[in-house]
């Protein structure tokens, strides 16, 4: 029930920031970002997301900013992707709609999971492209509550984060921020292979995309029809973007970029 996407640097001014960082250009494409994707079906359906970066030298490493784990900054939080942010955007299945007018339309709402390695997240939702465009977007509240939606931090350190799924697989019960298990990410000073890694979840009830109320291991359903995870890397003023596909400049939002959700 995985989906592995495997992200690429965006190479727009790939030479500037090389020659800005001081590296090679060859050292900036070794970066490597893997996300999965995966369905648990719990009392309510989830998507966790779990990012793995691996950076190519301590060089690099040293220059990253990735926030440390603080309990503290578990809060939605806005503006997160003006630094180091692991994001992700969903698309519901196109179905069609009768408007007024009796012409059928695609929707083209979306929703933005952005989320700080320090804790702090956003869940916003937009009515079409980059629709509100206000500054921060407005944020996405669970249906029928005006309570903002959520997502749920889980265990990522690596010997830790297979099991982790695998608990959840085996649990009916829903994890909530305060009750999740968590263990921040390596950083470059305690992880020689200056690797990284950081999951959490979402409960699709929350984005209204569940079919049915009652999931179990064997059957259960989505509306999830496509899929963006992404990340920002910041090293100090250099902002590098990483997604499976780019539009040219780099944008996330553009939707033609996307990919089906085929768990």
């Amino acid at each position: 029930m995985s989906q592995l996407f495997q992200l690429q640097l965006a190479t727009e001014n790939l030479d500037a920031n090389a020659q800005q960082l001081g590296v090679s250009v060859s050292q900036l494409l070794a970066i490597q970002i893997t996300v999965s994707a995966t369905l648990i079906p719990q009392s309510t359906l989830q998507l966790y997301l779990n990012y793995e970066i691996q950076l190519p030298n301590q060089y690099l490493a040293d220059q990253l900013t990735w926030p440390q784990w603080q309990q503290q900054q578990v809060k939605f939080t806005d503006y997160l992707w003006e630094q180091t942010c692991l994001e992700c955007f969903i698309a519901s299945e196109l179905e069609p709609v009768a408007n007024d007018t009796t012409k059928i339309e695609y929707p083209n709402s979306y929703i933005e999971i952005n989320a700080s390695p320090n804790g702090s997240y956003a869940v916003y939702e937009f009515n079409s492209y980059r629709q509100p465009s206000s500054l921060s977007p407005p944020p996405l509240l669970q249906p029928n509550s005006n309570q903002r939606a959520n997502i749920n931090w889980t265990t990522c350190a690596v010997s830790q984060s297979k099991l982790s799924i695998q608990s959840l697989l085996k649990s009916d019960s829903k994890l909530s921020i305060e009750s999740s298990t968590v263990i921040y990410p390596c950083t470059s000073s305690d992880n020689p292979d200056y690797f990284y890694e950081c999951g959490f979840s979402v409960g699709l009830d929350q984005l209204a995309m569940t079919a049915t109320t009652e999931a179990d291991a064997t059957s259960f359903n989505h509306n999830i029809g496509l899929l963006h995870p992404c990340v920002i890397l910041s090293f100090n003023k250099v902002a590098l973007y990483f997604a499976p596909r780019h539009a040219n400049p780099p944008d996330f939002h553009q939707r033609q970029y996307w990919t089906a959700f085929n768990p």
